[in-house]
């Protein structure tokens, strides 16, 4: 009445191409069961590449998007005895062979390879001369999301890489500068507007002081965010999120394209920032300043943006991965700066925090989506 996993160790005396009764405490299945060859992918890893694994009919399917300038590492254990190891290839739809490694069948193993060589369109992964499965290689493009007849918002992707976080030259809260490494993800290339937040949430409830469909949304809660993510999530089917803090900056800060700038996309603050020097304190609409190195848009100015993060008064010194911030606390993390604040607060970072039931004029989001 339940289902099982049986792992065994083969004796040499079987011979593995040859047809056998699988007995049963003493009884036996009704049918030979034939123990050829038999080929299983148990599953794909790679910190360099994104791969998602679908089970069909013909056995397993692997979405596999590549990125420039990586390898590519398949993780997989074949069970079979059949031989002693196999030569496992990768062949193109003009059925090209690509030699990725020689393996021990008996092994778990991992062979790299080098993904420039592969390029998109189908693939079949071969060992000697059997399919053992199928690859589909896409490049990973931005993303348009659709919400209604003529509201949709657009997801830039951001590769994820290591950078060090914070800033020596900053108050004492962007202290110490600390290494970090994020996996990829997208983030939203504006800010949430108006018409956004009316689509998900109604058209009720826009309470924004500054009126306009292509305003960012403001005077929203931490907890009306998520209100509005659960709904969209719903919506789309998707998992969308705030960002955390270290996803924040390094977006801000133009990701593995990053010039290092001051503010997010430039050192010359009237580029790229609506902030007390041009703003006439009030927000403006999304997407009219230049763009960062990522392509997004008012990330320095315009409105604070909430961050999922707890807040804490300094960083970890240690390295981190994919950081989620304190586990409790009582402010969230807001970044950005906006229209009110004078250039200092609208560095790429600079932190603040307010508590998660706040809801003012100077506040909105923005939307990273995970894999």
């Amino acid at each position: 009445n339940e289902v099982a996993n049986l792992d065994f160790s083969a004796d040499d005396n079987i011979l593995w191409n040859d047809v056998y009764k699988i007995v049963v405490g003493g009884g036996s299945c009704p049918r030979p069961q034939s123990y050829s060859r038999c080929f299983e992918l148990e599953g794909i890893s790679s910190p360099d590449s994104s791969v998602k694994v679908r089970k069909s009919e013909k056995g397993y399917i692997i979405d596999l998007r590549r990125k420039n300038e990586t390898e590519l590492s398949f993780s997989f254990k074949i069970l079979t005895l059949a031989h002693a190891s196999v030569n496992l290839y990768l062949c193109n739809e003009q059925e090209q062979r690509f030699l990725l490694g020689h393996i021990d069948l008996k092994k778990e193993g991992i062979i790299k390879w080098n993904a420039k060589k592969i390029t998109c369109g189908k693939w079949k992964l071969l060992a000697d001369d059997e399919i053992i499965s199928e690859l589909c290689v896409e490049e990973l493009k931005d993303l348009i999301i659709p919400i209604k007849e003529g509201v949709e918002f657009k997801m830039i992707f951001v590769e994820g890489g290591t950078f060090q976080m914070g800033s020596e030259n900053g108050y004492n809260d962007e202290k110490p500068v600390h290494s970090v490494t994020l996996s990829d993800y997208y983030i939203g290339e504006t800010e949430v507007t108006q018409a956004l937040w009316m689509a998900v949430m109604g058209m009720g409830s826009n309470l924004s002081r500054f009126k306009g469909d292509n305003l960012p949304v403001e005077m929203v809660s931490w907890y009306d965010c998520q209100e509005f993510i659960r709904n969209l999530n719903q919506m789309t089917g998707r998992t969308f999120e705030l960002p955390t803090e270290a996803q924040w900056e390094y977006a801000a800060r133009g990701g593995n394209k990053s010039r290092n700038y001051k503010y997010s996309g430039s050192n010359r603050i009237n580029e790229v920032a609506w902030y007390d020097g041009n703003s006439s304190y009030k927000t403006h609409p999304v997407g009219k300043k230049m763009a960062n190195e990522l392509g997004l848009y008012d990330m320095s100015g315009n409105v604070w943006e909430w961050c999922r993060d707890w807040w804490n008064d300094s960083y970890p010194s240690s390295s981190q991965t994919d950081p989620i911030g304190p586990s409790t606390g009582s402010t969230r993390v807001l970044r950005g700066g906006c229209w009110s604040d004078d250039a200092s607060r609208c560095r790429s970072t600079y932190r603040s925090g307010s508590y998660p039931d706040s809801s003012v004029d100077d506040v909105c989001l923005r939307l990273v989506l995970l894999f």
